[in-house]
């Protein structure tokens, strides 16, 4: 069954620009071109346009203007910007501390940005150690706590879960953290949080939170592509990955991609403005997806407990292998994922179900339905009665 209308529900991989943050974006790839590292006037406005959008993404974050530390760096994505976090925590220890093996502890739930490059990390001497989670997808801040050692770089543990959209204890976290360091009046461990699926909501707030580093992503959130954001509370304890230059105060050489950012900004600010109201027809929405595919198979169950993020509704579809079912929903029209979409267009079963405990079988049966905000309830609609169809031609 082909359709010729097609049904999006893959926003947690990517957002559709919206117009108006187009339009912010349009005057920075025509008129106000200049180089913003250029001592020229036309330097000088492109780089007055980053310090405006860097002060506005300040404000939102709740990061403080007045302290010269507090500050954002604009990178190319988020997988950039959590490799800036580990790689450069672990050199500056290595620096500044002398130690040979720094730590690093990450939950196994962990974005493939952030476990891979531990990873790598270990392999070049590193000590990783990958704290595990309970059945729900919630990770064990006691066990967090348990790993802390001398030599931990960094602590880093995601906002919420891209695959299943469970919403971490991240300032739980931050408090062990914060004590350990007191106890043993220590600099280090640093704590990361992977924010890219929750800088729409006012809980993504550095100081609410407690972090020391918060990764953002710009297309998670109806901005452009090819821009992320690292903030940093105290640059000295990293050290830059991208050198050559002494953009973003030394900390990521090369030219700023001007529109892109002034996108970030405006649709960051966007989404925090209508956060509220677009949670409240996410979460509606995802209900009425849920209720209607159980009337199709009463034995579908929702992946993790709450608090989950609002859009993301990832669910066990009994005797369907999830990487087939999804190519059988994309010749029905209907785009959903196993979870992360950073595999090169391979579809493999997440790490995050055999992380949970799941079974073999348990864990292949696995689809991602993530909404957003141009979702609708007719399409939710037209998508039960064709995931019907799909569901019912594989008897």
């Amino acid at each position: 069954m082909i359709s010729d209308k097609r049904l999006y529900f893959d926003y947690a991989a990517g957002t559709p620009l919206d117009t108006h943050v187009r339009e912010a974006m349009l005057p920075y790839m025509s008129e106000t071109f200049g180089n913003p590292n250029s001592l020229h006037q036309f330097g000088r406005e492109a780089a007055a346009a980053i310090d405006t959008a860097r002060a506005s993404i300040d404000n939102v974050l709740g990061i403080s203007s007045a302290e010269i530390l507090h500050r954002t760096i604009f990178v190319g994505s988020a997988t950039e910007a959590n490799n800036v976090a580990l790689r450069g925590a672990v050199r500056r220890m290595r620096e500044r501390h002398g130690v040979k093996h720094p730590r690093i502890i990450i939950s196994a739930i962990e974005h493939e940005s952030v476990i891979d490059t531990a990873h790598d990390l270990e392999q070049l001497g590193a000590e990783l150690i990958i704290t595990q989670v309970n059945g729900d997808g919630f990770v064990d801040v006691s066990a967090i706590e348990k790993a802390l050692t001398h030599n931990t770089a960094i602590v880093s543990v995601m906002h919420a879960n891209n695959v299943i959209g469970t919403i971490q204890p991240v300032s739980d976290v931050a408090k062990i953290v914060k004590e350990f360091r007191k106890k043993n009046d220590g600099e280090y461990p640093l704590l990361h949080t992977d924010a890219a699926q929750t800088g729409q909501y006012p809980s993504c707030n550095v100081e609410e939170l407690g972090v020391d580093m918060l990764t953002l992503s710009a297309h998670k959130m109806y901005g452009p592509k090819g821009i992320g954001l690292l903030y940093v509370r105290n640059r000295e304890l990293i050290t830059p990955l991208v050198t050559g230059g002494k953009q973003e105060f030394g900390m990521h050489a090369g030219t700023q991609n001007v529109p892109a950012i002034i996108g970030f900004e405006c649709a960051l600010t966007l989404a925090r403005q209508g956060y509220k109201k677009e949670s409240e027809v996410l979460h509606a929405l995802g209900l009425r997806l849920t209720a209607g595919l159980q009337e199709i198979n009463p034995g579908i169950i929702v992946n993790g407990k709450e608090p989950r993020v609002a859009g993301i509704w990832n669910m066990y579809i009994p005797n369907v292998r999830a990487v087939d079912f999804i190519v059988q929903l994309d010749m029905a029209g209907i785009a959903v994922s196993v979870g992360s979409a950073c595999k090169a267009h391979v579809a493999r079963i997440s790490h995050v179900f055999e992380a949970m405990g799941y079974a073999d079988e348990r864990r292949e049966g696995n689809v991602r339905f993530s909404l957003g905000r141009h979702t609708t309830e007719k399409e939710i609609d037209d998508a039960i009665s064709r995931i019907r169809s799909v569901l019912t031609a594989k008897k």
